[in-house]
């Protein structure tokens, strides 16, 4: 009888095990296909980012008081990453068809003027542009922002290029496309693609704007393309 009952005890240890086996195998199998499919997906979810643009939006004002503001926002479905931007000024006269005066706010070592390391959906980033010093309402000259961006898409480190500019002219602060239809407009723009080539800018830091800007109502300004010895 002891035999029997050991021999039934060992056959009922082994299908314990047995069936404790089947589950916990299961379990890992469970586990696995799990796994994988949270693989599948990521590896799915990062392809189809790769795929989609980033968009950015640009906005620029300038307050009754205080300082211009800079803002910029990730109105599209991805993170972009390593954000960067360069501002320059360019100062156009109306009565001789050429920039007067241009600037650029940076430091010898690095032009770049703002940085954002990431920037998610639905966030954005605001900035005073502090080194910006406004001209009086003057009809003759009219006041253009430049703004350069760099980013990248995280994704596969993509990277896109842009450039916004916004013009003050008689009080009034026009974007790109509400200027274009000025008369002013293709001359201004000829001039700028003219001073990239021909002309070195001038660096600026915050503080020292506002000197150059003095200049504009002197008659004794020069001219950049005397400055720099260039003949038109």
């Amino acid at each position: 009888m002891e035999i029997n009952n050991c021999c039934e005890t060992n056959r009922e240890s082994k299908g314990w095990w047995r069936d404790h086996w089947i589950s916990i195998l299961a379990l890992i199998i469970s586990a696995l296909s799990a796994l994988f499919a949270y693989s599948q997906y990521s590896i799915t979810k990062s392809l189809s980012h790769m795929h989609i643009e980033p968009t950015l939006k640009i906005m620029f004002d300038i307050p009754k008081t205080g300082n211009p503001i800079f803002a910029i926002a990730n109105i599209g479905d991805i993170k972009v990453i390593s954000v960067s931007g360069k501002y320059n000024e360019y100062f156009f006269d109306k009565k001789i068809n050429k920039i007067k005066f241009t600037a650029k706010t940076g430091n010898i070592f690095d032009e770049r003027w703002m940085y954002i390391k990431e920037l998610n959906p639905n966030e954005h980033k605001k900035f005073e542009v502090t080194s910006l010093k406004l001209t009086s309402n003057n009809p003759i000259i009219v006041h253009v922002h430049h703004f350069e961006l760099k980013y990248f898409r995280e994704s596969d480190m993509k990277e896109y290029l842009r450039q916004d500019f916004y013009f003050l002219d008689s009080g009034r602060l026009y974007n790109h496309k509400e200027y274009t239809d000025n008369i002013s407009y293709k001359k201004i723009m000829f001039e700028i693609e003219n001073l990239k080539v021909q002309i070195p800018r001038i660096q600026t830091k915050p503080g020292q704007i506002k000197e150059s800007l003095d200049l504009l109502d002197r008659k004794e300004i020069i001219p950049p393309s005397e400055q720099w010895g260039n003949k038109r």
